[in-house]
């Protein structure tokens, strides 16, 4: 599935290893959203989204991961939330 691969490579690239600015990374760089202490974590829970069977489990992923880190790393969470139909819209209907 094409479309399943590209999202799951935009998923992981939410999380980068790199300490680049990017508008799309977690990393702990300048206006970081997310410090690398918490990425372990947050690796995981982005897993149970883009590994999640169908749409249904993979949004009730997403508002776990906005029950985890939202109310102390609201960034991060407004980056899955935001273009969540874009992430997910390789789910059939």
């Amino acid at each position: 599935m094409p479309g399943l691969q590209n999202c799951n490579l935009d998923l992981r690239s939410q999380i980068s290893a790199s300490d680049s600015a990017s508008p799309c990374s977690l990393s702990s760089g300048q206006g970081a959203a997310l410090p690398k202490s918490a990425h372990p974590g947050a690796k995981k829970a982005l897993a149970e989204i883009y590994n999640a069977e169908n749409k249904e489990q993979a949004t009730k992923a997403a508002k776990a991961f906005v029950a985890e880190y939202g109310a102390k790393w609201p960034k991060a969470a407004a980056k899955i939330t935001e273009d969540l139909d874009v992430l997910l819209a390789f789910y059939l209907a």
